[in-house]
């Protein structure tokens, strides 16, 4: 499995038990809007066309045709055809990450955390959440080098403690 399916996969658990435990409403509101997301929506360049490309009023559309579009008669409205080797792409597409500013949670390289009673609840949680997948795992794996600004986090790298 990809590696942010079994993260999140692995939040979605964990946010499911905390909200069932004893943990304190500022916790348990916090694990219910806790997400590990890609985070990377996609927009299209309209302006980037074919330089020969004649206005279309379906070109600014950078959605894939669902069931149900096209003429009636089965037909999808969008025509599909071969590149030409020489020609410059005919979509152009921006990325834009959803989480600005970036704070590291759960580095991999730290010796200790450094978790108190005195720490944020999203610390706490985070810390929780890597003991509760090693724990579930039975030592096999840990989830660690989360980024982003909670409640919305991105980047995990899940590790094989064990790997055979």
């Amino acid at each position: 499995m990809r590696t942010y399916a079994v993260s999140r996969q692995f939040m979605a658990l964990f946010c499911k038990v905390i909200g069932s435990s004893k943990a304190s409403s500022d916790e348990r509101k916090l694990a219910s809007t806790l997400r590990i997301i890609d985070g990377f929506p996609v927009h299209n360049n309209v302006e980037s066309g074919k330089t020969n490309q004649s206005f279309d009023f379906f070109q600014e559309n950078d959605m894939i045709d669902g069931p149900g579009s096209g003429d009636g008669n089965g037909n999808n409205m969008s025509n599909i055809k071969e590149p030409l080797d020489n020609e410059e792409p005919c979509q152009v597409f921006f990325f834009q990450e959803k989480i600005e500013g970036y704070r590291a949670l759960l580095p991999p390289l730290a010796n200790e955390y450094g978790i108190s009673n005195a720490s944020s609840p999203i610390d706490k949680i985070l810390h929780a959440f890597q003991h509760w997948v090693y724990v579930t795992t039975k030592g096999q794996m840990t989830v660690t080098n989360l980024q982003g600004n909670p409640p919305l986090i991105t980047k995990p790298k899940v590790i094989n403690v064990n790997p055979r």
